[in-house]
């Protein structure tokens, strides 16, 4: 094994003095002078050691079934620029989403199809494997038409900062669609998919979805594996089920929800997945809602007009709904904000994947990331500069 090791090229250059004893006078390790030599050993033995993980073979993931690489489709066949790209892969002959197309937001990997993530930064990438949530819908029967549109690197709620430009509201083209899975709810609301996947950080699935009109539901934390996706802050990322109508949204969900293998760090193997399409009864007979006092006291008048509606709705239909108070709730802005600095360390200092999980991981996209990173940091998108601006401030600043 060592002699396999040393014919290698190092992953990192051997430390030297100089690299060492700047670093410890950063840090204020306070190492002496005569100390320097033992420490340089100790370092160059760790570094060498780094050099047998080139003899690891990463694991791989069999792509299951047939496909040509996706296109970009021209304007007059994209109306809503809601389209990243094209591709046709059919799945099962049966299954519960037998008949039923289906968009993956372009943070998901499909493999053999390019993925943007929204920004120039991911463009010349295509990933070698599908997501898990990719794989689950062919074997339920579910024919892909491609990967839609999503908002540069997921980074925001409105629809208009992708790099191939704003996706329009089908209802009305001078309005936002909403976001980060503006392309997921405009293909719905447009009628061009039954279906679509959508990726929810901060409201990037339940914005889209109320904005265009459509029905999309953020999974409890956990319940959907998000494999083979480019996420935000592993403690936040959720995939999630988007569709026209609660029942199709129940379908979607009962496909992709459940345990990945140990492939997503999050999930819990002990969970059972009932059959949410079974359960749309319409009765909610000794269920207890609760909404937040804090999250309506300042919204409009529409807003608080539609917030009554729907719990009218889920009286009528027999559900308790109370009010709750959790006053901390007026101070998510700032909680809010100081997360960004996570979102940083995940995008931009870990290559899009966290470490330290036991976990799937894309080493392609990792390194991908790290290059373009080092060649174009430029085609980052404002909101993601501003984000690598504050996250490196404050680690200076304030570690």
């Amino acid at each position: 094994m060592a002699d396999q090791v040393t014919s290698y090229i190092p992953l990192v250059e051997p430390a030297s003095l100089e690299d060492l004893s700047q670093i410890s006078n950063e840090l204020k390790l306070g190492i002496a002078e005569h100390e320097n030599k033992d420490y340089l050993e100790v370092v160059n033995g760790w570094l060498k050691s780094c050099d047998g993980l080139q003899l690891i073979e990463e694991e791989t993931v069999p792509v299951l079934y047939p496909r040509i690489s996706g296109v970009k489709p021209a304007r007059k066949d994209n109306p809503y620029n809601a389209w990243a790209t094209k591709v046709t892969i059919k799945g099962e002959d049966s299954g519960l989403l037998a008949g039923k197309t289906v968009a993956i937001k372009d943070n998901v990997f499909v493999a053999g199809t390019p993925l943007t993530n929204g920004s120039k930064i991911w463009e010349g990438y295509t990933p070698e494997f599908d997501g898990t949530v990719v794989t689950r819908i062919l074997q339920a029967g579910g024919t892909i038409l491609g990967k839609s549109t999503c908002e540069n690197q997921c980074c925001s709620g409105n629809s208009f900062t992708s790099a191939s430009g704003p996706v329009l509201n089908p209802a009305d083209r001078t309005r936002s669609a909403g976001g980060s899975s503006s392309g997921s709810a405009a293909l719905i609301a447009a009628g061009e998919v039954d279906m679509a996947i959508g990726g929810d950080t901060g409201g990037s699935i339940r914005l889209p979805s109320s904005w265009c009109g459509c029905v999309g539901l953020k999974p409890t934390f956990g319940l959907v594996p998000v494999t083979g996706s480019l996420g935000l802050e592993p403690s936040l990322d959720h995939l999630g089920p988007m569709a026209s109508n609660v029942t199709d949204v129940a379908k979607l969900l009962e496909v992709i929800a459940g345990y990945d293998g140990g492939r997503d760090h999050r999930q819990n193997h002990h969970v059972t997945i009932p059959k949410y399409s079974q359960l749309l009864k319409g009765d909610l007979t000794g269920v207890k809602l609760g909404y937040v006092k804090e999250g309506y006291e300042h919204a409009t008048p529409g807003v608080k007009s539609a917030m009554a509606d729907v719990i009218n709705l889920m009286t009528n239909c027999g559900a308790v709904v109370e009010e709750v108070s959790i006053p901390l709730h007026l101070q998510c802005g700032p909680l809010f904000t100081i997360g960004l600095t996570s979102h940083y360390h995940t995008m931009i200092e870990c290559n899009g994947q966290p470490p330290g999980y036991n976990e799937l991981y894309s080493v392609s996209a990792m390194q991908h990331f790290k290059q373009a990173f080092k060649s174009r940091a430029h085609d980052l998108s404002p909101t993601v500069k501003a984000m690598s601006l504050f996250g490196e401030y404050l680690k200076r600043k304030d570690g």
